[in-house]
């Protein structure tokens, strides 16, 4: 209940991070098996959720927050090279 909660008031909580995390691990499951540009939406949105995480995340959450975020973008940015959309994976490379 507590992270139904959490998420609709967009406040992170520590199985918010744990979540995102196993999140990050299957995406790169999925892409090693099938390629990353089919899971491009569900990453970049992923991305974006944790975006607005960030505004409001605090110390050692937001700090864990930021390497998810890295992370999410780095799967972006190799997503949209697997899409041949190479602008955009150079922006999220960087």
């Amino acid at each position: 209940m507590d992270d139904l909660l959490a998420l609709a008031d967009g406040r992170a909580t520590r199985s918010t991070l744990t979540a995102l995390r196993f999140s990050v691990r299957d995406y790169w499951r999925r892409d090693n098996a099938h390629g990353g540009a089919t899971l491009r939406p569900a990453v970049v949105g992923h991305l974006r959720y944790v975006g607005r995480l960030l505004d409001s995340a605090e110390g050692g959450l937001r700090h864990d927050l930021q390497g998810v975020a890295a992370e999410l973008a780095r799967l972006s940015g190799w997503a949209y090279f697997d899409a041949r959309q190479y602008s955009a994976a150079r922006i999220h490379f960087t």
